[in-house]
């Protein structure tokens, strides 16, 4: 009997479109299946911990308290492993961001310390640490998306975001990454070509080149690389030849930063200038707890004592180290005005002509210190001012008195503290009056023009407080006075209260940023500052040898340094130094930030780019 084979049944063949009409409502698609797999898979954020981690504290150690510069270099070395990467990992950067807020709120801690600062000391980390963030992702769009080289979009960027962060909502100009270089004297010889910025520029710039060595077994071992296909994702391969172009490129950049600030350097650019006294009182700043006027000026004027044997052609006091304010109308004030301003801040105890008289008795006051000095005279000392055209002004101000002629001029602060001297918008946002522990009647109003003072033969331009931290400013002044023709400006003077921030890493970190103003326009600077740190720096950025530095209290000479080499503090003292006058001339103060400009263009464009939706 024949037997037949039996008969397969065979399945129609069904495309992968009908299967998927026929999966169950809400369930995925084949294609659906096979596209996540396909998908790289963000790599876990563990790895962005890690550098978010490292680059912080790295950047915090480079500054005071402890002053560990040369970290700088290698601060940002994690970050920018985050900038290599093709894929961010995930949480990414929310982990730059908290890292770098603990850092940040570590860093200007100062502000909370000794004063009750706390929610401004919040909001300035807060709005700080936002920048690290925002740096990574501009720079990823830069390196990955516009195809920009990583050793030159590292450091524009980085350099861009430094200048926005010195000019938004008035500018924070402290703690650039320039700013750790500040005892590498031939280094920062570059700031009289295009600011501290420069500077900023080179160490980015070498850091990049050691971030773009890294090798990939890093990235591996730190999980930084997405899942593809089931495998690991590699980095964008790096040819040895890009390399070494990039550490070329970073060496050769150092190298001629060095040479240049060797040039500079070299040959006597200097003269004999004024002899100034500095007068460091030592008066802690509590709110609420102010220091009883009289004893203020006892102790300044028994140092100026102390001074007067050294023979000063100037003698500097402190901000705010003359307590009496300086009543004032301008002329052409309306008398009836003048009057009812007067009665109602003296609650009836003056009129017009009694805030006349209150006013010539504290120029007399300081025109006698003038003269019994034998030298120019400029203090701190808060003005209230009749205006013709605008009423009441209240000014933070710096008075300046000759012998026998008494107060001549006075300056009145320009850049304001915001959350300090005022609470910006508080009128459209009444809630930013919280971030300040002021009243209304505590802010001041901003002065409108520089001041050059002259005596002996020497010109002077006074700063108050953080206004030797603010590159822009500072070289308004001295390019306004060279305008033209004119004379210049022979010595920077900066009375400063850091008092509010006594035994703090604020005060040598203030005297550290405001070193490259020095160097920027190439003009000596003399800084005097209650509780320290009062100092002459000459145009090289160099501290200048005291003739004298004498206890204030004991009137006994002793050393400006302890044992451990750090500049004292916190203390009252006199310094008497010789000003060496600085015969060159600055780029920097000719040409301004057209180098910074263009870098915080680039930024902006990298960012702007980067939130442009992507073709698929």
């Amino acid at each position: 009997m024949a037997t037949t084979a039996p008969t397969q049944r065979t399945v129609p063949e069904r495309s992968v479109a009908t299967l998927e009409r026929r999966e169950p409502a809400g369930e995925p698609t084949v294609q659906a299946i096979i596209a996540a797999a396909r998908k790289p898979q963000p790599a876990p954020a563990r790895g962005a911990w890690l550098c978010g981690t490292a680059s912080a504290v790295l950047w915090y150690l480079s500054y005071f308290p402890l002053n560990w510069g040369p970290l700088a270099f290698l601060a940002p070395v994690p970050l920018l492993l985050l900038v290599r990467i093709e894929r961010p990992t995930r949480h990414m950067y929310f982990a730059i961001y908290l890292t770098w807020l603990v850092a940040t709120l570590a860093a200007v801690s100062w502000m909370a310390a000794n004063m009750p600062m706390v929610a401004a000391w919040l909001a300035l980390s807060v709005y700080m640490a936002i920048y690290p963030a925002v740096f990574v992702f501009a720079s990823r769009i830069a390196l990955h998306r516009l195809r920009i080289p990583f050793v030159v979009a590292v450091p524009v960027i980085w350099t861009g975001l430094e200048f926005l962060r010195a000019h938004l909502m008035t500018g924070f100009p402290w703690y650039f990454i320039g700013h750790t270089q500040w005892r590498w004297t031939t280094l920062i010889q570059i700031s009289d070509l295009v600011g501290v910025y420069g500077v900023s520029f080179v160490v980015m710039t070498c850091a990049a080149a050691v971030a773009f060595c890294v090798p990939a077994e890093t990235f591996r071992r730190l999980r930084l690389l997405a899942n593809r296909d089931g495998g690991p994702a590699t980095i964008p391969f790096v040819a040895t030849r890009s390399r070494i172009i990039a550490v070329a490129s970073a060496i050769v950049l150092l190298t001629a930063s060095l040479g240049y600030g060797f040039v500079r350097m070299s040959g006597d650019h200097f003269s004999p200038g004024p002899r100034v006294a500095l007068i460091q009182g030592n008066f802690p700043s509590i709110l609420g707890k102010g220091t009883r006027e009289d004893l203020v000026w006892t102790k300044h004027h028994k140092m100026t004592s102390l001074a007067v044997a050294y023979q000063p052609q100037f003698v500097i006091w402190p901000e705010s180290a003359y307590r009496w304010k300086l009543l004032d109308a301008e002329e052409g004030a309306s008398e009836v005005e003048l009057s009812r301003i007067a009665k109602t801040l003296t609650q009836g105890e003056l009129d017009a002509q009694g805030w006349k008289d209150a006013g010539f008795g504290v120029r007399e006051m300081i025109g006698d210190l003038a003269t019994q000095s034998n030298a120019a005279f400029i203090t701190g000392l808060s003005a209230y001012v009749v205006e013709k055209d605008h009423g009441l002004r209240r000014y933070n101000s710096a008075a300046f008195a000759v012998p026998e002629m008494g107060v001549t001029g006075r300056y009145d602060k320009r850049h304001r503290v915001a959350f300090g001297e005022y609470v910006p918008l508080r009128e459209e946002l009444p809630f930013m009056k919280a971030l300040s522990p002021y009243t209304d009647a505590s802010s001041i109003d901003a002065g409108a023009a520089p001041r050059v003072f002259h005596h002996a033969g020497y010109s002077v331009s006074p700063l108050i407080c953080y206004e030797d931290t603010v590159p822009d400013l500072v070289r308004g002044i001295v390019a306004g006075a060279e305008a033209n023709g004119g004379e210049g400006v022979d010595v920077l003077v900066n009375v400063s209260n850091d008092g509010w921030f006594y035994e703090s890493s604020e005060q040598p970190q203030h005297l550290a940023t405001s070193l490259f103003r020095a160097v920027e326009t190439r003009t000596p600077l003399a800084r005097s500052a209650n509780t320290g740190i009062s100092a002459v720096i000459d145009g090289n950025g160099r501290l200048v040898a005291p003739v004298a530095f004498i206890d204030g209290d004991s009137g006994e000479p002793t050393s400006m340094r302890e044992h451990s080499g750090r500049l004292k503090k916190d203390m009252s003292a006199v310094l008497v130094a010789d000003v060496p006058l600085d015969n060159r001339r600055s780029l920097y103060v000719r040409t301004g930030d057209w180098f910074a400009g263009l870098c915080t263009a680039t930024a902006l464009f990298c960012l702007c780019w980067g939130l442009v939706p992507r073709r698929k």
